[in-house]
């Protein structure tokens, strides 16, 4: 799958990126620098107009010529990894947190924290950024299943580790450069979460990372963070607005109320909802069905459709056009 996945950026274009940033940045510089006198002041801002005028017609020229590799640039490049299995089923434990089960082409990942209702803590995030690569170059693996163990898909954040970070800069720091969620959002290959029991907090934001969700109906959701003084931290207020609407957005996370599997449905957070305890067994018939259509064309509409997504129309289309070639 590693081969598939081709974002190495087209030369040409990135030389035109960087002509273009280097020559704007120059001239903001010699305008900041200023001048005594009046007429200098504007001889500059007419030069800066033209310039910019400039700038905006070779980015256009620019988009316009690219090839694909250029507008896939936002695809992250996954790191070299090992295969994780040869064979044809295998559970693997990752640092006691995560649980690995293979049966091709489909992959699950289970979260193993059943004792605090699946709490992501950064024993988790951590196991998920390095399992995910793997998956990603796995040749075995076209989807993944995402699921908890236990009662529960996951009851968020573990509070347990608010305020424990060395300080605020460290803690975000570490967040950064371990980007679990934008991993996820922007993984190669379909992902399923198979959701039961409860959804809270950071448990609806991973699910929301992923491509598909399939809740069993007794599932309840729930975006609290508020009550805590924060807003959601794990991509909630960008992903759950892209769902579900900015209405119902605020409405979650400004009251924190609990909602339902059908209401879930309705509002569209949850693709189906099944019957209780079919969320498994329903997640990977789900992802068998999509992947009938071959994995190379999940990932083209994928890209398709999440990197469109942040382009405007007329660069999405562009877009549309070179993945549908």
């Amino acid at each position: 799958m590693a081969s598939a996945v081709s974002t190495r950026p087209n030369r040409s274009s990135l030389r035109v990126w960087a002509s273009v940033r280097a020559s704007t940045f120059a001239a903001n510089s010699r305008t900041s620098r200023g001048s005594s006198s009046n007429s200098s002041v504007r001889s500059r801002r007419r030069s800066s107009a033209r310039h910019s005028g400039w700038v905006s017609s070779s980015l256009t020229r620019s988009w316009k010529s690219c090839t694909l590799n250029a507008i896939l640039v936002p695809l992250r490049f996954y790191p070299k990894a090992g295969i994780i299995s040869q064979g044809r089923r295998e559970r693997r434990v990752t640092d006691g947190v995560v649980l690995l089960e293979k049966a091709p082409p489909l992959a699950r990942v289970i979260l193993n924290r059943p004792g605090v209702i699946n709490a992501i803590n950064i024993e988790i995030r951590d196991a998920l950024f390095d399992l995910m690569p793997a998956l990603a170059l796995d040749p075995e693996v076209e989807a993944v299943i995402f699921a908890g163990q236990g009662r529960a898909f996951s009851s968020g954040a573990d509070v347990r580790e608010f305020g424990t970070a060395p300080s605020v800069v460290v803690a975000k720091q570490v967040r950064w450069l371990r980007d679990i969620w934008g991993l996820l959002i922007d993984f190669p290959k379909l992902t399923v979460a198979a959701i039961h029991g409860f959804a809270i907090g950071a448990g609806v934001e991973l699910a929301l990372c992923l491509d598909l969700r399939v809740a069993s109906a007794e599932t309840v959701f729930a975006v609290p963070e508020t009550a805590f003084g924060m807003i959601p931290g794990a991509g909630g207020s960008q992903t759950l607005p892209r769902a579900v609407g900015v209405g119902r957005t605020l409405d979650l996370i400004l009251t924190g109320r609990r909602i339902n599997a059908d209401q879930a449905l309705a509002w569209g957070l949850v693709d189906r909802v099944v019957p209780t305890g079919e969320h498994l067994a329903a997640s990977e018939a789900l992802a068998r069905e999509v992947l009938r259509v071959g994995p190379d064309l999940v990932r083209r509409a994928k890209a398709a459709v999440n990197i469109g997504l942040n382009l405007p129309l007329q660069f999405g289309l562009l877009l549309e056009r070179a993945l549908g070639a």
